[in-house]
């Protein structure tokens, strides 16, 4: 449960904001013609798989502790903050408001 934490925050506070960065990046370059479509394309597309990751990590994290509470027999005490369920979120909390990918699309 532990690992499945750490992965997933990781990929919240590491990952996904660099690939953010990345394809941002790559706009910006492929409005100035220093890159092809497929570059800018293939940014998005990283970015996306890091999300599926994030969101898998996040689903072997609660699946990890929901198995843990039943071998223990009760819920677990609060302990370390589980990763939010929002990328982009820095506290570790999960967020009220849906998460809106920007598309950046014309």
């Amino acid at each position: 449960m532990e690992s499945a934490r750490r992965r997933a925050a990781y990929y919240e506070k590491i990952v996904l904001p660099l690939r953010h960065q990345n394809v941002a990046q790559a706009q910006r370059q492929y409005h100035g013609m220093q890159i092809g479509v497929f570059q800018l394309l293939q940014a998005k597309r990283d970015e996306i798989e890091a999300g599926r990751n994030y969101v898998e990590t996040l689903n072997e994290y609660w699946l990890a502790r929901t198995e843990l509470e039943r071998a223990v027999g009760g819920d677990l005490p609060a302990g370390p903050t589980p990763p939010s369920a929002t990328p982009g979120t820095t506290t570790g909390e999960p967020s009220e408001q849906p998460h809106h990918m920007h598309h950046g699309g014309h």
